[in-house]
């Protein structure tokens, strides 16, 4: 299935591009409750070296390109609470020292990503340290952190990268060093592998957006009118979960049909969300179906239906948390015709990520990890799915915004975001 070649994504990596000139965080996680445990996380980098040089921002060329690997293998369908593969395998013997990088680490998501990458570091021996930096929403400090870490000797970086292309001079400066760059979950602008950085892994939008589609087709009795209400303008997550959703809508001939064109911007804050949702019920009394690309954000729409005086919608997403899972429970003794799909796993990418890493620092063959020289799709997996009946249980000692999907156990988690 190819993304990286169509139309359709140089757009969409146009208006990235843009968005990351100016400083706009574009990612899915980057919402949610706040953590105060992120607040003293962040390290300075012990000297500071000048950002990577900037280059042009350009949009992809068509010739060249290469198509995203399909995530079918082992490596592609993550799991739920857990990894998919033995990270012991990859650890190899040389010395290394990992760097874990947050263009923004303050949500419990992310605070829950960086202790599961440290935990899955944790498993090889000769990992000595794992350094980390939440740059919180400064690209300056995001760049000079990977210059400075290349300089000090870090082997392996994580990055979570909310700035798209901005980002990658300073990436591709890092590789020239010896450094493995590794990206997870967000798109890194449009940086080329394995030369730009090691591996990227992204989520796989066609079959996410076929399964919202066939979830909320029978959730409206094939009538549905819905919009997916999302992040900022021009991020790299609500273009093309819409347009694979238009696309499985077209191809499965499903009777649901989006109100509007495009995705509707709610910076994936829960009041931005409510407010969104207000504006859409005013325009278009008979929505009853909404695609959030940042789950967490459901119970902002649910109050904004209720305000109006309407049932509660079908909705279907990505990367819930306990306060959604809560609210589903509640809600549902009320009316069980409420209905949301939800798909997860979402910071088992961060895990993926550092074990490509990693091998590929150890010079370890790993195909069973995926393809090294082109983007790696990951699957999440369906975690609320209430047409058949399956819903977590509602975890009342953990705050709202935990992600229980992530592979940590429930004590790491009480641990980490307490």
């Amino acid at each position: 299935m190819k993304i990286h070649g169509s139309t359709a994504w140089r757009r969409i990596m146009i208006l990235g591009l843009l968005c990351a000139a100016l400083g706009i965080v574009v990612t899915a996680c980057g919402g949610g409750s706040s953590s105060t445990s992120s607040s003293s996380t962040s390290e300075e980098p012990a000297e500071e070296t000048a950002p990577a040089e900037t280059e042009a921002e350009t949009e992809p060329e068509a010739e060249g390109e290469t198509e995203t690997v399909s995530a079918d293998g082992e490596y592609g369908q993550l799991e739920i609470g857990e990894l998919n593969f033995d990270m012991s395998k990859y650890c190899g013997e040389k010395p290394t020292v990992v760097g874990a990088i947050d263009g923004f680490g303050g949500n419990t998501w992310r605070v829950e990503t960086r202790a599961l990458v440290e935990k899955t570091a944790k498993e090889c021996p000769n990992v000595s340290e794992v350094k980390y930096f939440d740059a919180n929403l400064d690209p300056e400090k995001f760049n000079s952190t990977i210059s400075a870490w290349a300089a000090q000797g870090v082997n392996v970086i994580v990055a979570f990268d909310d700035f798209g292309q901005s980002a990658v001079p300073a990436f591709k400066a890092a590789q020239l060093q010896g450094v493995k760059v590794v990206t997870d979950n967000a798109i890194p602008g449009n940086a080329k592998i394995p030369t730009d950085v090691t591996a990227a892994v992204i989520p796989d939008f066609e079959k996410g957006g076929t399964e919202w589609v066939e979830f909320l087709n029978e959730a409206t009795d094939g009538k549905g009118k819905i919009a997916l209400i999302g992040g900022p303008a021009g991020n790299l997550f609500d273009t093309p979960s819409q347009e694979a959703m238009e696309k499985a809508i077209e191809e499965t001939g499903a009777g649901i049909e989006f109100v509007e064109s495009e995705p509707v911007v709610a910076n994936w804050e829960l009041a931005k969300t409510q407010q969104a949702t207000a504006a859409l019920l005013n325009k278009y009394p008979d929505l009853d179906g909404v695609v959030l690309t940042a789950m967490f954000a459901a119970p902002a729409v649910n109050r904004a239906f209720e305000a109006a005086g309407k049932p509660l919608p079908a909705i279907a997403g990505q990367s819930s948390s306990n306060e959604v899972i809560c609210e589903i429970h509640e809600k549902q003794q009320k009316d069980p015709n409420y209905q949301v799909f939800s798909l997860d796993g979402s910071a088992q990418q961060a895990a993926l990520a550092l074990a490509k890493g990693m091998a590929a620092y150890q010079e370890i063959e790993a195909p069973e990890l995926g393809p090294t020289d082109e983007p790696t799709k990951a699957n999440y997996k369906v975690y609320i799915d209430t047409l058949k009946n399956m819903l977590p249980p509602c975890e009342k000692s953990l705050p709202g915004g935990a992600d229980l999907s992530t592979a940590l156990t429930k004590s790491e988690i009480e641990e980490v975001v307490k």
